[in-house]
């Protein structure tokens, strides 16, 4: 029996988050011998050679509108990286996880204004389930706010808003063209702070390059085409807690290639939970 279209893109954008959850043992490792914005402007620069080449001539120029959208996904994309690098400098990692991780419940509230959706209840059950389960990955100490946290809470808005106008979009013949794009803007803002702030850093290393160039083809020019052919093909509120699995396939990753611990079972239980609570008796209308 074929699937239908919206179980398919679901399935694609599963594979995307392992992608992406595949990217934070390399990083880690990249990090140790580069700056944050050097390894992620290599990796950007390298993601856009690997996508232009698939543009044809005649429309490698977005129109303006859509163009203006790029820009709009493209900073909110490095404002999420770049407040949550600033916010890992005055929090802990756990907690940084665990307020990333609350963009799953901004998306439902954000579409309501932007694509013009219902909040619905299962979404917000869908939601909070899976928060409950980052909060089970992550066992984040929670008994003082401090300002990383606060900038933390930042990127998690930037990064529900790109799910949220991206969605808004939902053009799949531009898919290739706004992945390209995105890739351009977060590369040329954070070229700027490699060189000022980090006078680039790890540059001239041959293993933050081949490392670059691992996670610029699987977890970023792939990711962001997967993310911009299929997301507008599911709703936004099922994509976000989607990819709410990014912590447990990093877990799980980092477990192989790192032997780190394995993620907590009932923390990854309650994101699947969350998952099957956004796709019950779903509809056809955003």
């Amino acid at each position: 029996m074929r699937l239908r279209k919206h179980i398919a893109a679901d399935l694609a954008l599963l594979f995307l988050t392992a992608l992406w959850g595949l990217s934070f043992p390399l990083v880690k490792t990249a990090l140790m011998e580069s700056g944050t914005f050097t390894f992620i402007t290599i990796r950007f620069v390298i993601s856009a050679i690997i996508l232009y080449p698939f543009i044809k001539r005649g429309e490698r120029l977005l129109p303006r509108p859509i163009l203006g959208w790029g820009i709009i996904l493209g900073l909110s994309v490095f404002a999420g990286f770049a407040l949550q690098t600033w916010g890992l400098t005055l929090t802990t990692a756990s907690r940084s996880g665990f307020i990333t991780g609350m963009l799953v419940v901004m998306v439902p509230f954000l579409a309501v204004p932007i694509l013009h959706s219902q909040l619905k209840f299962r979404h917000l059950i869908a939601a909070f389930a899976a928060l409950a389960g980052i909060f089970m990955l992550t066992r984040p100490d929670l008994d003082r706010i401090n300002t990383g946290d606060v900038l933390t809470l930042g990127c998690a808005f930037a990064f529900a808003l790109q799910t949220v106008v991206l969605q808004k979009i939902g053009k799949r013949e531009l898919s290739l063209r706004l992945a390209f794009y995105q890739i351009v803007f977060i590369a040329a803002l954070s070229l700027p702070v490699g060189i000022i702030a980090e006078g680039f850093r790890g540059v001239g290393s041959a293993k933050v390059w081949g490392l670059a160039a691992l996670t610029a083809s699987l977890s970023t020019a792939l990711a962001f085409w997967i993310q911009a052919r299929f997301q507008p093909m599911t709703k936004a509120q099922s994509a976000a807690v989607i990819y709410s699995m990014e912590p447990v396939f990093a877990a799980i990753f980092a477990n192989i290639l790192l032997g780190e611990l394995m993620p907590n079972a009932l923390g990854a239980g309650l994101i699947i939970m969350g998952m099957i609570a956004a796709e019950w008796r779903r509809d056809n209308r955003q």
